[in-house]
């Protein structure tokens, strides 16, 4: 299922080549409005990443950097409290599974998200 929020980007998988397909992504003034008001922030000035979208036996994998620059409310003073953020991303997307009445997935202890 693929649901759309203020920050969502979708890449078909015919655009994915056989190499790493390297993609800049970079929140817009609607969309930093939208997450601004979605988590209550006092701003969002920056929101951008830069990913390589590569496949794998399991399906696509994201990796790379996403970064930020906003401000949050102090829960004391409720005065702007400004952060940078600079994080990794790896993510593995894989396809939804065709479940049936007795179908079973088994996971391995690695592949639990925690």
């Amino acid at each position: 299922m693929v649901s759309a929020n203020e920050f969502s980007h979708v890449v078909k998988l015919n655009d994915i080549g056989a190499g790493a397909s390297n993609i800049h992504l970079s929140a817009d003034a609607e969309a930093r409005a939208g997450l601004i008001a979605r988590f209550d922030l006092a701003a969002l000035d920056i929101l951008d990443a830069d990913i390589a979208l590569s496949r794998d036996a399991k399906g696509v994998l994201a990796v790379g950097r996403f970064r930020s620059e906003l401000a949050q409310y102090c829960v004391a003073t409720g005065d702007p409290v400004a952060a940078k953020l600079e994080e990794p991303i790896a993510i593995l997307f894989i396809p939804e599974p065709l479940v049936g009445a007795n179908t079973e997935i088994e996971l391995e202890a690695d592949e639990f998200d925690t």
